[in-house]
């Protein structure tokens, strides 16, 4: 095993062969745990450390993670929490415990493919990416297999930073990044999508550093297979429910997407004019000025579908969005998870011209 003060001195080669961390938030997940940890213990490329902060579980937690680090193949890291910080702070305050050059989000109640870190690290032999997402399997336990995937990315793509939208986020299950994204930002005043709303969780939080300030690699393997179980904080579609992905936090309408969009602007200026890392400022530029051409398009396109607007307003706020290049294909590409979905444009202008200018048939849902 390696020291943490010899991290610094890896080729991005040895960083993809050694130098790997998990990072597992526990919650009264002993149900679970055991087969998640062995399946860790499996990984043809295992890691350097796996790093545990408990939430003050009252089951059997912290016994099944002791029986397992006395045969684990790697360090075990197991810290109790002093008070409960919750599902998204007690990811975060883990990470940061972390040594490793490469981090994974590990998921208490999972199981990965025993290939996971081989493959995932085999993408950081690229210095500029600092971040990788695979695609995942819903699993309902047992031997029987869904085939459903989530998120399901159908081919191999690599992306320079400020290409995917970084407000749209993905499964922290699914993710391995650099730890420098880590010195980006106060990961403690995380962004939140509108003022007085719960900041970023862990996952969206490393994916909206992550598309802004890095590369982003997006793999179709099926690395691992996403437990549903009824109490999952976040669950996937295993119930025909749909995308669920983002939840409560997921924009409803053109206006807030537009409202969220602005306040990232004014989010990202802030770290522009006051970076904490070196290199970082013209990024959060960039990422700021596409994210505020999108809220003004979006601000217009919301006028198209305003029940109160009459068709003048309707059909001039249509031309308006037009002729500004609004329905151009956007700059910030969804990554296929859903949440900011990548419309064609002509079906687009189809769209908002039948269903908002002159409101044929019912308004679609929204």
């Amino acid at each position: 095993m390696t020291s943490s003060a010899d991290a610094g001195a890896y080729s991005s080669k040895a960083v993809a062969e050694r130098s790997i961390s998990i990072c597992m938030a526990t919650y009264n997940g002993a149900r679970f745990l055991r087969d998640q940890l062995d399946s860790l213990a499996r990984q043809t490329r295992l890691p350097m450390e796996i790093v545990i902060t408990d939430d003050q579980s009252s089951d059997e937690t912290a016994e099944v993670v002791a029986a397992f680090a006395r045969t684990a193949p790697f360090a075990v890291r197991f810290h109790r929490n002093e008070t409960r910080l919750g599902y998204g702070d007690n990811f975060i305050k883990a990470v940061e415990l972390c040594r490793g050059d490469l981090i994974s989000f590990c998921d208490q109640d999972d199981v990965w493919m025993e290939n996971k870190l081989e493959i995932c690290a085999e993408t950081f032999r690229d210095p500029g990416v600092k971040l990788c997402v695979h695609s995942g399997e819903l699993w309902e336990g047992g031997e029987e297999r869904s085939g459903r995937r989530i998120p399901d990315y159908p081919r191999r793509e690599a992306f320079e930073p400020c290409a995917l939208h970084p407000l749209q986020g993905s499964y922290g299950y699914a993710m391995v990044f650099r730890r420098e994204l880590l010195q980006v930002a106060n990961n403690h005043d995380r962004f939140c999508s509108l003022p007085g709303e719960e900041p970023m969780s862990h996952d969206r939080w490393i994916w909206f550093l992550g598309t802004i300030f890095g590369g982003v690699v997006l793999l179709p393997d099926a690395l691992a297979l996403y437990r549903q179980h009824g109490n999952n904080v976040m669950g996937g579609i295993a119930t025909g429910l749909g995308d669920s992905l983002a939840g409560a936090s997921r924009p409803r309408n053109d206006l807030q997407r537009a409202m969220i969009e602005e306040h990232a602007v004014e989010y990202l200026d802030g770290l522009a004019a006051h970076p904490l890392a070196e290199g970082t400022a013209p990024l959060a530029h960039k990422a700021a000025r596409i994210l505020e051409r999108g809220a003004k398009s979006n601000r217009v396109r919301a006028r198209i579908f305003d029940t109160d607007a009459g068709l003048p307003a309707r059909l001039g706020a249509f031309l308006k969005l037009t002729a500004s290049g609004g329905y151009a294909v956007p700059a910030l590409r969804s990554g296929r998870t859903g949440q900011y979905p990548r419309r064609s444009p002509m079906r687009g202008m189809a769209r908002d011209f039948a269903f908002g200018v002159f409101r044929s048939g019912s308004l679609l849902k929204r």
